[in-house]
């Protein structure tokens, strides 16, 4: 059986206590606000490492993330479907250098 596991994380920003959202451009769920994340891919070991890289990937470099807090961890009912949730803590609100997939 093939599992996709997923990984997204939500940043918090100490100073000024504000969370970050992606606005979607693609796909069907365009339009619609999300998480930073997406697929694991062969080179990440871990669900977080498919974190980073998806970081690095949609806001640019990765900011120092002081703490990471694993939130949830959703499984479809049939096992094929794995999304892991973390809150992630930054010291100073940043403003994210986008791909296209936001706006």
């Amino acid at each position: 059986m093939s599992q996709i596991i997923c990984s997204g994380g939500i940043f918090l920003a100490r100073d000024t206590k504000r969370f970050l959202f992606l606005l979607r451009t693609q796909g069907k769920t365009a339009g619609t606000w999300g998480l930073v994340g997406g697929r694991k891919e062969p080179s990440d070991s871990t669900p977080y490492d498919t974190l980073t890289r998806e970081i690095e990937e949609e806001v640019g470099k990765c900011p120092l993330i002081t703490k990471a807090i694993p939130l949830e961890l959703f499984t479809s009912t049939d096992q094929k479907f794995q999304y892991n949730t973390y809150v992630l803590i930054v010291d100073t609100e940043f403003i994210p250098t986008l791909n296209d997939e936001h706006s």
